[in-house]
């Protein structure tokens, strides 16, 4: 029966067909109890969201809206690593090489660029915030020590529920559902369906000790093929109604340069940092 379930999952991977979505996340809502999930303390260190500009360097973002989650919903048409098409949310990161990387890798697939202008909002945790973790693969080449930790802790919190009768089940499937989440960037629109089936899952369930208590953001780890990344940080998405002036999550500063490689590393230039932004307006304020 496990090893049945458990080659069903991989089979469902490997058809990678958007008709399958709904028994996907019906076969988490089967399997995938009890998940695991930690507070984020108001005051962690800092994440940071990167968005890329046109093709016109003296383009600037006034507006603390602008780099916040994407608003133009109806051309959502893909599966993200944790969203669905025509679904919105908060990602980020929290270091900011992983960060500048990732966008600069997404610019040169989809758009060609060799250089990309590019604006880092900076965010501070005003509250705290429940996420569920994702497992730190067993294949990668650079292990995250942090994530690895986070799994380790996970698993252990799986282990101690008696009533679970398999739990070895559970693990694997969890383990085998992070690589999901690893997968390079890709232009297949269908190339994140069960990462984000597994978000949604997540994103819905409830503390079952305190069913007030909703998952409000997922950490996940870094894509596999960014060089030199894996190791540095996390990466974050979080439920669009926590962001924001007065919420969980509240933008401190704007980072604006020009990204480009040299000698496999990105590098970033011409930085320049925002004066201010209006916690009424959101209007950013530059030099």
């Amino acid at each position: 029966m496990d090893k049945d379930l458990l080659d069903l999952i991989n089979k469902m991977i490997s058809w990678n067909n958007p008709l399958t979505y709904p028994a996907v996340k019906n076969l988490f809502k089967y399997v995938a109890n009890p998940y695991c999930h930690f507070d984020i303390l108001e005051g962690h260190k800092p994440l940071y969201r990167t968005r890329a500009h046109s093709d016109n360097d003296d383009e600037y973002f006034y507006n603390e809206r602008d780099l916040t989650f994407r608003y133009d919903v109806p051309n959502i048409t893909s599966f993200g690593r944790c969203n669905e098409p025509l679904q919105s949310l908060f990602y980020a990161s929290d270091n900011i090489e992983i960060s500048l990387s990732e966008v600069f890798n997404k610019e040169k697939l989809e758009n060609l660029k060799d250089v990309s202008y590019v604006t880092t909002g900076v965010w501070n945790f005003a509250k705290n915030v429940i996420v569920a973790p994702i497992f730190e693969p067993d294949n990668v080449d650079i292990a995250n020590n942090s994530l690895i930790d986070v799994t380790n802790k996970c698993k252990a919190f799986i282990d101690d529920f008696n009533i679970i009768p398999q739990k070895d089940l559970l693990k694997a499937i969890l383990s085998s559902i992070s690589n999901e989440f690893t997968r390079p960037f890709s232009k297949d629109a269908n190339a994140y369906l069960f990462s984000a089936a597994y978000s949604n899952f997540i994103f819905e369930a409830v503390d079952r000790f305190n069913p007030s208590n909703q998952m409000e953001g997922i950490v996940y780890p870094t894509c596999k093929g960014i060089y030199g990344i894996r190791n540095l940080g996390l990466n974050y998405a979080f439920k669009n109604s926590i962001i924001g002036f007065g919420n969980k999550i509240e933008l401190a500063y704007a980072l604006r340069g020009k990204l480009e490689k040299v000698n496999k590393t990105i590098t970033a230039t011409d930085v320049v940092r925002s004066i201010s932004v209006d916690k009424i307006t959101g209007k950013i304020t530059w030099p």
